[in-house]
């Protein structure tokens, strides 16, 4: 179990898409799904992270998170920005001269939704932009989060299921263009543990949350995931995987 007094005062930072954003709270220019009052949510308090640096006693330092942004590079762009893997997001978690002690990293879901090639081909290395593969991209995201905050610690959220109540005839599809979501978490699990980061399988406790269109979480969602989130910090689960990683030179990031 994690001491939950390891959090204490800590600075974090948040990079994710729509599910992680709130007007006032992402910069300025940034594209944000939750506008403050929007599905129950008034406030950074009723946010998933929010919840989370509440509960763990932290201090929020920067929320770098973009309403439909993928980890991956969006088809028939010039540049990689905004995606999560480029330059400007990565670099873009302090605050001024304040740098984070925990960085929580909440992505993969649009990738998943809009098709993204899972892996580069070992037979066709010279296909495409490595970027466009969810898995270069999401090595290159961490690799790169790891050289501008080297004593950080990461955490990475995997794609979670949801439910949405007033439409009971709603299921969360188990695959997107022949791809299941559980795939993409696979990546997001071994590149998180390559990279020394800690892995949070929210999803692998197979509780959906609750949302308003079958991605978003309602004010009871976002709940639910937070209370996911710290149960996997708190009870240690799956971080074991952690120290096989950090303590070996094999860690690639460190």
């Amino acid at each position: 179990m994690m001491d939950p007094a390891h959090f204490f005062g800590k600075r974090i930072s948040v990079l994710g898409d729509s599910i992680s954003t709130l007007q006032g709270y992402n910069p300025p220019d940034y594209q944000y799904f939750y506008a403050l009052g929007q599905c129950g949510i008034k406030g950074m308090d009723d946010t998933w992270w929010g919840k989370v640096i509440s509960t763990l006693k932290g201090t929020f330092l920067m929320n770098d998170s973009w309403a439909g942004s993928r980890v991956t590079c969006v088809p028939g762009t010039s540049r990689l920005f905004p995606s999560a893997s480029s330059k400007e997001r990565t670099g873009n978690l302090h605050y001024r001269d304040q740098y984070p002690d925990i960085i929580f990293i909440y992505l993969g879901v649009n990738d998943w939704l809009q098709g993204a090639p899972l892996k580069m081909s070992q037979l066709r290395r010279d296909s495409g932009f490595p970027e466009m593969f969810f898995e270069t991209a999401y090595r290159l995201m961490l690799k790169r989060i790891r050289n501008n905050y080297p004593y950080a610690e990461i955490y990475c959220i995997p794609i979670n299921p949801t439910i949405i109540l007033w439409k009971p005839a709603f299921f969360f599809p188990n695959e997107c263009f022949g791809c299941s979501y559980l795939e993409f978490n696979n990546v997001i699990r071994d590149e998180a543990l390559k990279a020394g980061a800690y892995y949070l399988d929210t999803a692998g406790y197979g509780v959906p949350y609750e949302s308003v269109d079958g991605i978003h979480p309602n004010d009871t969602g976002m709940n639910m995931i937070a209370e996911n989130v710290i149960s996997n910090i708190l009870e240690g689960y799956r971080n074991s995987y952690h120290s096989k990683y950090v303590d070996n030179e094999e860690c690639p990031c460190t």
